[in-house]
């Protein structure tokens, strides 16, 4: 039981120094984690595909900025997806998860026509 409890908490720690932001980063630059370069993410809008998409490429506050204003114009459609997925065996980003905005928004597929989207309506 006691070699179960250090195993515990030398992992506790272990996972902890990884998800302290300069060593996430660090970790992020050496595995060529494309995440700290802010790399474009995808959001979109209700079931509809001629709704709002967008991608994140000033980062994600400009992603709600346009958001608003797509809801200004259509107040039905009030739900932001992130079309990305969290890659959880990456666990220097798990203190993103848990903290940032855009992780806790719900997940929705990527729609088909995403790639040829930049902007929303």
């Amino acid at each position: 039981m006691r070699r179960f409890i250090i195993l515990f908490l030398i992992s506790l720690l272990v996972l902890t120094l990884l998800n302290l932001p300069k060593v996430s980063l660090g970790i992020m630059v050496m595995m060529e984690d494309t995440q700290y370069k802010k790399t474009n993410y995808h959001y979109s809008s209700g079931d509809d595909i001629k709704g709002f998409s967008v991608w994140s490429r000033k980062g994600f506050q400009d992603v709600q900025e346009q958001f608003e204003k797509y809801k200004e114009r259509h107040p039905s459609d009030t739900l932001l997806y992130r079309n990305f997925t969290k890659q959880y065996w990456k666990v220097w980003r798990w203190r993103d998860y848990l903290w940032n905005e855009q992780y806790q928004l719900p997940f929705q597929e990527e729609p088909s026509d995403a790639r040829q989207v930049s902007r929303g309506e």
